[in-house]
C-alpha cells in the first residue's frame, strides 16, 4: 500500500531584503514547491488507476512506484517529480507514454517563534505575509524587535525587513528577534 507525503518549498523571499544567503525571489508560485522527505503527494497517471494514488517521499528522498521500484523525488518541483515518475514507468517498460500529474495532498504548517504573544505551529493559508503571521500569533511582545524578522525556508535563514511584503510559504519558520534596549 502506498504512503502519503507533503510539499516543501524552495527558498523564495521578497527581493530587496537584506540576506545572509543568496538573493531571494519575489513571488511564490506552484513552481516554488520543492519536494522533500516526508511530503504527501497525490499521483495521477492518466488512464492507469494502478499507478495513481497517494504517495510518500521516504527519508532517503525516494518514493515507491508500483512495479517499477523507487524513484528519487526529493529536491524536485511538482512538474519535475511528475517527469521523473513518468520516466521511471517508461524506463521500466511498464507504460509507453505515461501522462503523470502530481499535486500536494496537504501543505505543511508554518512556525512562528521568538517575541510573539503565542509562538507555535499554525496552519498555512494561501497569501500569508509576515504581517499576517504576526497577527496570527497574537502580535508582538513588549521585547520584540518589530523592524526585522528571520524567515527560514529549505534550511536557509534570511533576515527580512518587517515592511517588506514577503510571502510566507508552507514549512516556513518565522522568528521575531528580541530588541536590544
Amino acid at each position: 500500500m502506498w504512503k502519503v507525503a507533503a510539499v516543501l518549498l524552495a527558498l523564495s523571499v521578497a527581493v530587496g531584503c537584506s540576506s545572509s544567503g543568496s538573493a531571494p525571489s519575489q513571488d511564490a508560485t506552484a513552481g516554488d514547491y520543492t519536494i522533500s522527505a516526508g511530503d504527501k503527494l497525490k499521483v495521477t497517471v492518466e488512464g492507469e488507476k494502478d499507478f495513481s494514488g497517494p504517495l510518500t517521499v521516504e527519508g532517503d528522498g525516494t518514493a515507491l512506484v508500483p512495479i517499477a521500484g523507487p524513484v528519487t523525488l526529493a529536491g524536485l518541483s511538482l512538474s519535475g517529480a511528475a517527469a521523473a515518475y513518468a520516466a521511471k514507468l517508461r524506463d521500466g517498460q511498464i507504460l509507453r507514454d505515461p501522462k503523470v500529474t502530481i499535486e500536494p495532498v496537504g501543505v505543511r504548517p508554518i512556525y512562528v517563534l521568538g517575541e510573539v504573544n503565542r509562538p507555535g505551529q499554525y496552519a498555512y493559508a494561501s497569501g500569508m505575509t509576515l504581517q499576517t503571521v504576526v497577527q496570527l500569533a497574537e502580535g508582538y511582545t513588549y521585547y520584540a524587535k518589530q523592524s526585522t524578522a528571520e524567515v527560514t525556508r529549505a534550511g536557509r535563514t534570511v533576515e527580512v525587513d518587517a515592511d517588506t511584503e514577503i510571502k510566507i510559504l508552507p514549512g516556513d519558520t518565522v522568528r521575531i528577534p528580541k530588541r536590544l534596549f
